[in-house]
């Protein structure tokens, strides 16, 4: 899962796909926070494997990234519109997917940030105020 920045904007992107990562005008490249399951269905054997949905809000140019369903649909409502399944991540550190994703979010910045590193997590918890704290989205694979 490639993550990268758009200052400007005050966006956080990320993608699994390497060309749109490249693509993506205006973004610094922040390099890779994990990885992802492909599919799904290969995985079957794992019951806490979950997608996890990319959507994005023109107006508020924010991407959002969540594993849960009704969080989607929510955001949904709030006019964000579903891009794309970026890969599989488990609900619970298992099947071998042990990296916490955690996730912020800042009302002022309207931009949500995501980090497998815990010194990172730390640092934005501790120096970012304008970033609330919203948990760990999910677990990746290293």
């Amino acid at each position: 899962l490639f993550r990268s920045y758009h200052g400007r904007v005050i966006d956080h992107f990320y993608t699994t796909n390497a060309v749109e990562h490249a693509r993506a005008n205006g973004y610094t490249k922040e390099g890779t926070v994990g990885y992802l399951g492909r599919d799904g269905s290969t995985e079957s054997h794992c019951s806490c494997l979950r997608p996890l949905f990319r959507l994005y809000h023109h107006r508020a140019r924010n991407h959002f990234y969540t594993s849960k369903a009704t969080e989607r649909a929510s955001a949904e409502g709030f006019g964000y519109k579903f891009e794309s399944i970026e890969g599989y991540c488990t609900s619970e550190p298992a099947c071998g997917a042990y990296l916490p994703l955690y996730r912020f979010y800042s009302a002022s910045g309207q931009n949500h940030f995501y980090t497998t590193s815990v010194d990172e997590m730390k640092k934005v918890k501790s120096n970012l105020k304008q970033y609330k704290y919203e948990g760990i989205e999910c677990y990746l694979w290293q």
